[in-house]
């Protein structure tokens, strides 16, 4: 029998509120959230991204979690994972980097407490993820991410690596017409919203292209703003999915001293 937590449950389904004290308002006031979560009617964690508003661009409404463990890669202060833990998720895991987060984890913490959450948290490099190390889960989501990966492709054969039917996520991409071959354009200078931790800009052809060499089929793709797009995939099953070609790419010390040459010249 599937089981709610009845806090998250009450949240984010019932929109009952969560009691927060004077003091509770306080600390979570002096924090630094990504994630606007809403508690109570007029009460909600100040971050920049509303997750609620997020819930139909990021396709959330329209995916089964029930009887599922899915994992959440860059969740920041886990909006997605309170989601689908109250929406029938079995488990609930929030995977991130710890040192490219700058608010830290009290944020989440705060929020897991306040929701009698039983989501767990990693911290890992999303170039790191391995199912021995980190599991292998019904769904992953990644939203926010891949746009800003230097090597786009490593980072979705590592998260479809721990994804065992599902891989869900939202990413900045380039419109192009149905006959243009899958490319990614390189933001060298900060030239995607000035921000120099913006990296990659994939068509949608080069989004399934990825995804169909890891065994991956996209079944919606719904595209939200000018330049931003959820995916929907499902693992096709007996399709062989070892390509040699990422063989090179695999080993991340390859990786590591790559970089470590680019930033010594630098």
């Amino acid at each position: 029998m599937l089981s709610f937590n009845s806090s998250a449950k009450h949240f984010l389904l019932d929109g009952a509120p969560i009691e927060l004290s004077p003091e509770e308002l306080t600390e979570m006031n002096s924090m630094r959230w990504w994630h606007q979560i809403p508690f109570a009617p007029g009460v909600k964690s100040n971050g920049f991204s509303d997750g609620v508003r997020h819930i139909s661009d990021y396709l959330l409404d329209e995916v089964d979690f029930k009887g599922k463990s899915v994992a959440d890669i860059g969740c920041w202060d886990g909006f997605q994972l309170f989601f689908a833990e109250a929406h029938g998720a079995r488990k609930v895991v929030g995977i991130d980097d710890l040192s490219q987060r700058h608010s830290g984890d009290n944020a989440r913490e705060f929020a897991k407490r306040k929701l009698q959450s039983e989501v767990e948290f990693l911290d890992s490099n999303v170039y790191h993820l391995s199912p021995a190390t980190h599991g292998a889960y019904d769904m992953v989501m990644m939203f926010g991410v891949i746009y800003h990966l230097v090597y786009p492709m490593l980072g979705i054969e590592k998260a479809c690596s721990i994804a065992r039917n599902e891989i869900l996520f939202a990413t900045h991409y380039i419109e192009s017409k149905p006959e243009v071959p899958p490319f990614c354009i390189l933001y060298e200078n900060g030239e995607l919203e000035g921000d120099m931790s913006n990296w990659s800009g994939p068509n949608l052809a080069w989004l399934e292209a990825a995804l169909a060499i890891q065994g991956f089929e996209i079944v919606k793709a719904h595209r939200y703003f000018n330049d931003r797009i959820t995916i929907h995939a499902k693992r096709v099953e007996n399709q062989h999915t070892q390509n040699s070609r990422l063989n090179t790419v695999r080993d991340t010390t390859m990786i590591e001293e790559f970089r470590s040459r680019m930033e010594a010249s630098s």
